[in-house]
C-alpha cells in the first residue's frame, strides 16, 4: 500500500506536465544523472540513476548547465531536491537525488501553490532543521536575484540591457531583497524591521505567507530552475516568468551611455508597471545626449505617453517617478 501510495503521488505530480515537457525533463535528468556516473552495475543488476551535488556542479561539462548559475545557488537546488522525503523518514534522506525528487521538485517550485513549496524552500534557505532567522532568508533572497541577473545575463535574455550599460547590480541586490524581506510579517501582524528583522526567528507558516504575498519569488525561483538546468525553457507558454521580468531596451545601443538603473531596480520596477507598459522600454531624453535644456526636455518627452523619470542629484541620491499619462505643455501646472 506504501507503494503504492508513493507511486499515486508521483503519477499526480507527473500529470501536470504535457508529454513534451516530461520528455524535456527527462532529457535533462539523464543529462546530470549519466554525469554522476550512478548509472551501472552493481551485484548484476542496473543501478537507479540519480543526481549528486557534484553533478550539479560540473557545469563545465554539462552542456545544459554549464556555469550558468553561481556556485550558492546550485548548492541551495541541491538542498531543495534533497528535502523531497520519497520514504517517510526524514532522517534517511539520501545524498543522491533520484528521478522522482527532481520530478517532484520541478512539479512544486513551478507548478505549485506556496503551500507545496514552502518545505523546499525552506530547505533552500537552510539545510538545518535549526530556526530560521531573517538573516538567513536575506542572504537566500540575495542569492537568488544575484542568479536571476547572472543566469539572463548568461542566457543572453537581458532584451538589450548588460552589465556594462547599467550600474553595477549589487547595492540593487541588496536594496531589491530588502525591499522583499520588508513584507515579511510576524502572527500578531508586527514587521520587523532592521536588525531587529535579521535576528528575528521565522516559522514556517511565516515564511509560506510571505512566498505567497510576494510573487516575485516564486518568479525568480522559475527564472532560476528554468534557465539555470535549461529545463522547460524553450516550450510554448513555458516563457512568460521572463517574458515581462526584464523590458525590451530601446534607444541605448551604441551611444555610450551608463543607465542609471541597475538591472534589479528594472526588474522591479517593471513588475509594479501596467502589463501593457511591461514589454518596451524607450529612451526618450537623457541630459548627457540631449544637453540640459528644458526645451530639448520637452521636445523629446510631450505626447510621448507613460514614462519613467530618473534623476541623480549633486551629491549622488537616485530618484524619480512614473508617469501615468503623456507630458503635455500648458499654461498651468496639472497632476
Amino acid at each position: 500500500k506504501m507503494g503504492n501510495a508513493e507511486s499515486n503521488a508521483y503519477r499526480n505530480h507527473l500529470s501536470r506536465f504535457l508529454p513534451e515537457e516530461q520528455s524535456d525533463i527527462d532529457g535533462v535528468f539523464d543529462t546530470l544523472s549519466g554525469s554522476s556516473g550512478s548509472a551501472g552495475a552493481k551485484n548484476g543488476k542496473a543501478t537507479k540513476k540519480t543526481v549528486t551535488l557534484a553533478a550539479l556542479q560540473a557545469r563545465q561539462s554539462i552542456a545544459y548547465v554549464r556555469e550558468s548559475l553561481p556556485e550558492q545557488m546550485t548548492v541551495r537546488l541541491y538542498n531543495g531536491m534533497k528535502s523531497i522525503d520519497l520514504t517517510g523518514k526524514s532522517s534517511g534522506l539520501s545524498e543522491q537525488i533520484a528521478k522522482e525528487q527532481f520530478l517532484i521538485f520541478m512539479s512544486n517550485l513551478l507548478k505549485g501553490n506556496a503551500d507545496e513549496k514552502i518545505t523546499i524552500i525552506m530547505r533552500m534557505i537552510s539545510k538545518t532543521e535549526e530556526p530560521v532567522k531573517g538573516k538567513h532568508i536575506q542572504e537566500f533572497t540575495e542569492d537568488l536575484i544575484m542568479s536571476v541577473i547572472h543566469v539572463l545575463s548568461y542566457r543572453k535574455e537581458l532584451k538589450g540591457w548588460n552589465l556594462e550599460n547599467t550600474r553595477d547590480s549589487a547595492s540593487g541586490v541588496k536594496a531589491l531583497a530588502s525591499q522583499l524581506l520588508s513584507e515579511l510579517k510576524l502572527a500578531d501582524g508586527m514587521k520587523p524591521m532592521g536588525p531587529q528583522l535579521m535576528e528575528t526567528s521565522f516559522d514556517q507558516s511565516v515564511i509560506e505567507d510571505w512566498v505567497y504575498r510576494v510573487p516575485q519569488i516564486s518568479v525568480f525561483l522559475s527564472v532560476v530552475i528554468r534557465q539555470g538546468l535549461h529545463v522547460l525553457h524553450s516550450l510554448p507558454d513555458q516563457t512568460k516568468d521572463i517574458v515581462n521580468l526584464v523590458p525590451g531596451c530601446k534607444g541605448f545601443k551604441g551611444r555610450g551611455l551608463i543607465s542609471l538603473f541597475d538591472i534589479p531596480s528594472i526588474i522591479y520596477i517593471n513588475s509594479h508597471l501596467p502589463a501593457e507598459l511591461q514589454h518596451k522600454w524607450q529612451l526618450l531624453f537623457s541630459s548627457r545626449l540631449h544637453g540640459e535644456s528644458f526645451s530639448q526636455l520637452c521636445g523629446h518627452i510631450v505626447n510621448k505617453g507613460p514614462c519613467i523619470v530618473i534623476l541623480k542629484d549633486l551629491d549622488g541620491y537616485i530618484f524619480g517617478g512614473f508617469a501615468s499619462h503623456s507630458w503635455e505643455v500648458k499654461p498651468q501646472f496639472q497632476g
